[in-house]
């Protein structure tokens, strides 16, 4: 496989992956954890949802690690990955540049488009709110993805979970490999 194979394979795992994210976060009680509690009110439906997005999930991080892998071995990193290396991107920030970039790419990017708020992102990856009240350090100005300018605040808000996001252009061709 080539080094633009590779990288395009590796962008439509990564599409299929924010869709699963936004899919488990859209279901019913998705902010409850697995047990006793959450069967009762989310039902067994709900639990195997969750399940099933999960299992999705931890399938197509083993794809990627394998694709990352095969691009070193030919000698072509992909830049995504090596940016996040860069910058020191936990996992889960790297998650959040990527749901941004795909975000710009997808339907009604031009004129009426909404960016996500530091909520809507962060309610994708955490299912309880006591998580996403701590995971709002995420998305502060001097955390590793504004710090580096992977993303910018689009409409500012007095709580960082209300300011909505996006990736900045010159970024997009960064991470996309447009850059000369």
């Amino acid at each position: 496989m080539t080094g633009e194979q590779l990288r395009r394979e590796y962008l439509e795992i990564r599409s299929k992956l924010v869709s699963v994210y936004q899919e488990r976060a859209r279901l019913p009680y998705a902010n409850l954890a697995k047990g006793t509690e959450g069967t009762e009110k989310c039902g067994s439906k709900g639990i195997r949802g969750l399940e099933e997005a999960n299992e999705q999930i931890s399938l197509a991080k083993d794809k990627l690690a394998k694709l990352c892998e095969a691009a070193r071995a030919v000698g072509k990193p992909l830049k995504l990955e090596a940016v996040a290396q860069e910058c020191e991107l936990s996992e889960i920030e790297k998650e959040i540049l990527i749901v941004l970039l795909m975000k710009d790419a997808g339907p009604g990017c031009s004129g009426g488009q909404t960016y996500p708020t530091g909520s809507e992102l962060l309610r994708l990856f955490y299912r309880h709110d006591f998580e996403i009240l701590e995971a709002r350090r995420l998305l502060y100005p001097d955390a590793p993805l504004r710090r580096n300018n992977l993303i910018t605040v689009e409409d500012y808000a007095e709580s960082v979970l209300n300011c909505t996001f996006r990736v900045p252009e010159q970024m997009i061709r960064r991470l996309l490999e447009h850059d000369a």
